[in-house]
């Protein structure tokens, strides 16, 4: 059997394409990756794939073409959204796994999509009370990046060894990997006077505005979180700890990689391909703004710590859908200032125990602890479909 994996965030996918890829071939199976460049030739040699994994229904249409909606071949959707993102609101949830055209009663897509894989209960329960008739396609399989082949180990710790202090940056908004301009995407998003839907059925009635966050918000927060990190940095340095900076993968890597240099900062960037999964594992305190890599922290058992209440003002800036307001983000410590965060690491934390809320959480949203066999979970169905294709056929 032959299967196309799409790889649409190279630094959030590309370790799931790799695990899966191993263990389909330990099992007789080739998979093969690919991404939005690869689109034309997947459309040209689809007849090579038995099945074909997107992480969202749209990708049918603009990949493939409608033209694949008569085609033999399975299609699977395996979610690779952030939690943050998808996890708040059982509407969004379903809005952003299902997408507009579905709710603007064009069903074709989902109709051709073979099984949906969700990380976790709620994701299903969305699904269930907003589109009944596809949860029959649904089946949780857990946060496939929380699969143990993909969870890196930790080394062995060296005695008397410094606090390993891990930052992270968060600003895609005015650090743009694509170096597009904060001014840009302020002005697309006020340039109109209409309501931005992400769905709107005129036939029902049924609409979902957009939820994403206001520019303005956005500049303002990212804004008071470097400043915090800069600070952080320095103060860390001054206490003696070991930093690493991890930069977000939608960001502009070269800017930080100057600022170091300019400024001659006192940290250690981590490799710009290394997994966040990986990289977490040597830190022994993970320190930035509101992020969905504090679900990595706490599988790895690194103890992550929150900048969100440093600045008075920057709360008056978070939005309903924001990361800030996620399930997690409500046991997460955060102090109310800088001293406060020096305060904790200088402890150095010999171990972070989950609570039973976080634990909790994980469950609801990654399917924890049994996020661990997610490729195997994968994998098993992706052979299932194959078996009744064959026993229909």
């Amino acid at each position: 059997m032959n299967i196309y994996f799409h790889v649409d965030e190279l630094k959030r996918d590309s370790i799931v394409a790799s695990a899966l890829k191993k263990k389909f071939r330990a099992l007789g199976h080739n998979l093969v990756y690919g991404n939005r460049i690869t689109g034309p030739i997947l459309k040209l040699f689809h007849n090579a794939f038995d099945i074909i994994v997107f992480p969202r229904p749209h990708f049918i249409h603009d990949m493939l073409g409608d033209d694949s909606l008569n085609w033999d071949q399975e299609i699977v959707m395996l979610s690779s959204e952030n939690l943050g993102i998808i996890c708040k609101d059982y509407e969004v949830m379903a809005r952003t796994l299902l997408e507009d055209t579905y709710f603007n009663d064009d069903t074709r897509y989902i109709d051709k999509i073979a099984a949906f894989c969700l990380w976790g209960p709620r994701q299903k329960q969305a699904i269930e009370m907003f589109a009944p008739d596809v949860h029959k396609k649904c089946s949780i399989i857990g946060h496939p990046r929380h699969d143990k082949r993909c969870i890196g180990s930790k080394s062995k710790s060296i005695k008397n060894a410094k606090t390993k202090i891990g930052l992270i940056t968060r600003q895609p908004l005015l650090n743009d990997f694509l170096k597009r301009s904060p001014v840009e995407s302020i002005i697309s998003s006020s340039s109109s006077l209409e309501a931005h839907y992400s769905y709107n059925n005129q036939a029902t009635g049924d609409s979902l505005l957009l939820q994403d966050s206001d520019p303005v918000d956005e500049v303002y927060m990212q804004a008071v979180d470097i400043k915090i990190l800069l600070q952080l940095l320095l103060k860390l340095n001054k206490e003696g700890h070991e930093i690493h900076l991890k930069v977000h993968p939608r960001e502009d890597r070269e800017l930080w990689v100057n600022v170091v240099k300019k400024f001659n900062l006192n940290v250690t960037l981590a490799h710009w391909c290394m997994p966040f999964s990986h990289w977490v594992q040597e830190m022994d305190y993970l320190i930035g703004p509101s992020s969905t890599s504090f679900y990595d922290c706490c599988i790895a058992g690194v103890q992550p710590i929150c900048t969100r209440k440093i600045n008075k003002n920057r709360d008056l800036h978070i939005r309903k859908f924001s990361e800030e307001n996620g399930a997690l983000m409500q046991h997460i410590v955060s102090p109310d200032s800088i001293d406060g965060v020096i305060d904790i690491v200088s402890k150095k934390n010999k171990g972070f125990e989950l609570s039973d809320e976080i634990k909790q959480v994980l469950l609801n949203e990654t399917n924890y602890p049994d996020s661990n066999n997610s490729i195997n979970k994968l994998v098993e169905l992706c052979l299932d479909l194959k078996k009744e294709d064959k026993a229909s056929s």
